[in-house]
């Protein structure tokens, strides 16, 4: 190939990295159940009793909820404010 060269650079594993990603996805999964739990108790809930359960902020309880429903753990029914969660049969 003449007067050409390739260098190829490579990421070192960042542990750290590895470490704040478990810990995201153990946050992730102690909320889910908490919702789960919940929902096994009462019937159903709202965006506003789960954001009382996991006290977060509004948008990121609907966010929790809406890929637990992408997910296919939940249904939702209802719109807006009157919007019910349920486990998925």
């Amino acid at each position: 190939m003449g007067d050409t060269f390739r260098v190829n650079l490579y990421k070192k594993a960042d542990k750290k990295a590895d470490k704040k990603a478990d810990k995201k996805a153990d946050k992730r999964i102690e909320r889910q159940q908490a919702i789960i739990q919940y929902i096994k108790a009462e019937g159903s809930v709202s965006n506003k009793e789960a954001r009382e359960i996991l006290g977060l902020a509004e948008s990121t309880t609907k966010r929790i909820l809406r890929e637990m429903v992408q997910d296919e753990m939940l249904s939702e029914n209802g719109e807006r404010k009157a919007k019910r969660y349920f486990i998925k049969q």
